[in-house]
């Protein structure tokens, strides 16, 4: 378990998230821990991603599909949107991206535009997918 998020797993599901998923699949509430049901559980998260990415008219690459997994499809579109010189149209945009930058990189964010965020925060994940 992260304990900075409540995350778990390999694929650092969020407790909302694999409740989603586990009862989607019909996996018991006790068993979606396991290895083979994490995988279950991610594949059929990626697959929404995917879909997702293309109902917002989102190329899908390694960095947006990502982007998905981390933001959501519309987080992924607000960043890549605001990267062009734009504001952030989410609430939660700019917050989301603060807690997924590593430090150095999440300090003096506060100061930064949202397309230098954004921008800031595409450079460094392009390097990591």
């Amino acid at each position: 378990m992260n304990k900075g998020t409540a995350a778990y797993g390999k694929y650092q599901f969020m407790p909302d998230t694999a409740k989603h998923y586990y009862t989607k699949l019909k996996i018991p509430k006790e068993e979606w821990m396991t290895a083979k049901n994490q995988d279950r559980m991610f594949l059929a998260f990626t697959e929404d991603n995917k879909k997702a990415l293309q109902n917002a008219k989102i190329d899908i690459t390694p960095l947006t599909l990502y982007g998905a997994h981390q933001q959501g499809a519309a987080g992924i579109k607000d960043i890549l949107e605001s990267s062009k010189g734009g504001k952030f149209k989410g609430t939660n945009t700019r917050k989301n991206i603060k807690q997924n930058l590593p430090y150095p990189l999440n300090v003096g964010v506060d100061k930064l535009s949202d397309a230098a965020l954004a921008t800031r925060w595409l450079k460094h994940w392009k390097t990591k997918v």
